[in-house]
């Protein structure tokens, strides 16, 4: 709000529009609206009736255009030129290099999307490409101008990095290019940023998985082990140096857990980390996502380890939020462990241990909210994988307005239906 007052284009036509606009976008922003998608849907009609009445500020005319699609990827070539037109404008203004970083980067992502075809795959040697390639270095010198500025808060430094490299992450080039000059800068630039330290961490650990790969461990070559584990020890040296500036920032334990896996720590260490992170955040899903991870059969545990940790989540009353959903993740994962087929997959859900675990997660969930009646879905698609008739009779009857999409479709969901009429009890 503060640049809008000192840089934007104000009139009296638009400029209450545009202040509540921007308010809308900053609540979503910096959390103070939990539902980010509301913020940015008020955002988008307010900034657009700001703009029908003859707004040409930058800041507005992008929350117009930036909130009509929530996914870039699915942008048309409409949208991604007038994120660019957008982009171009916001270059030339007073803005800071923050809100010119997000308007060149969402320009450059929904053009990347668009770019023309050869052969089936983008046509990298069009001159579409090289705007795009060249929107994107642009983006890069406004992320280190941001950088600069020591009055940005440290949040925005992470989210800031990371937002740009998880963008690049699909062209390792483009991705090993940019991540390594921003780890540069971040150390100089931020030594002693728990945050800095914690992007610096993100991008090491993301670095090393592309040199690996997701392969079983008999496909990586020699080479990509060394990298893998040298960057992993990078990874590693950030996140404690991240921890020592800040032992309460939870995504920094939840972090080493990923690192102990791909350096074989053991599990103690592993165990130390975990509760150092649930500790500082007792609804720390990721942390726990984390663990479930390394206890897989295919790294460090087995399958009766997950299942007794995912036991464990549900049952601990310190551990809030949406931890319990852990234990479905540990029965989703194996659902499919060591089963290549349909059928297989389907008879493990209906082994006889699996539906009271289930039961027991999306019992727990709706305890804890209780005014989010949406989990019914999740309930009654579970108990139909089951084929526990019963409790999908009674969760059918306890969905309020139908999410079809969520269960494939209006008409197989009426599927689901009728099968559940055949076996419902007289």
């Amino acid at each position: 709000m503060g640049a809008y007052e000192r840089i934007g284009r104000h009139d009296s036509k638009w400029d209450g529009l545009a202040r509540m606009a921007i308010g809308l976008m900053a609540d979503g922003r910096s959390g103070r609206n939990p539902s980010v998608s509301a913020s940015q849907g008020g955002a988008r009609e307010l900034s657009r009736s700001a703009v029908e009445r003859g707004c040409t500020d930058p800041l507005v005319r992008y929350a117009a255009v930036r909130y009509r699609q929530s996914d870039l990827q699915r942008a048309d070539l409409e949208l991604a030129n007038a994120l660019r037109e957008v982009a171009n404008d916001m270059e030339q203004s007073g803005y800071h290099p923050f809100h010119k970083l997000y308007a060149t980067l969402r320009a450059a992502e929904a053009l990347e999307v668009n770019l023309p075809k050869k052969d089936s795959v983008p046509d990298l040697a069009s001159p579409e490409a090289q705007t795009v390639e060249a929107m994107y270095h642009r983006a890069f010198g406004h992320l280190l101008d941001a950088l600069r500025d020591r009055d940005v808060p440290e949040e925005e430094i992470y989210l800031m990095s990371r937002e740009f490299l998880q963008q690049m992450v699909l062209q390792p080039r483009r991705f090993t290019e940019f991540g390594e000059q921003l780890d540069h800068e971040l150390q100089k630039l931020w030594p002693d940023s728990a945050r800095a330290n914690l992007a610096r961490g993100w991008f090491q650990n993301t670095h090393a998985w592309l040199a690996r790969g997701h392969g079983f461990a008999g496909s990586v070559t020699e080479e990509a082990g060394r990298l893998f584990a040298s960057r992993s020890r990078a990874a590693e040296q950030a996140l404690l140096q991240a921890w020592a500036e800040d032992p309460t920032e939870h995504r920094i334990p939840t972090a080493m857990i990923d690192i102990c896996l791909n350096l074989g720590r053991s599990r103690p260490e592993m165990e130390q980390w975990f509760q150092r992170g649930m500790k500082v955040a007792s609804n720390n899903y990721r942390a726990c996502s984390a663990k479930l991870n390394y206890l897989r059969p295919s790294w460090y545990g087995s399958p009766e380890i997950m299942l007794e940790f995912g036991r464990e989540c549900v049952r601990n009353t310190n551990w809030t939020g949406s931890v319990p959903l852990i234990l479905m993740d540990a029965h989703s994962y194996l659902s499919s462990y060591g089963r290549s087929t349909e059928a297989e997959q389907h008879q493990y859900w209906l082994r006889p241990e699996v539906w009271p675990d289930l039961k027991s997660v999306y019992e727990e969930i709706l305890r804890r909210f209780p005014n989010q009646p949406g989990w019914h879905h999740n309930y009654a698609w579970f108990a139909y994988q089951c084929e526990a008739w019963d409790d999908l009779n009674e969760q059918l009857r306890l969905l309020g307005p139908v999410n079809y999409e969520y269960f494939g479709g209006q008409a197989a969901f009426n599927r689901i239906v009728e099968d559940a009429k055949k076996h419902a009890k007289p």
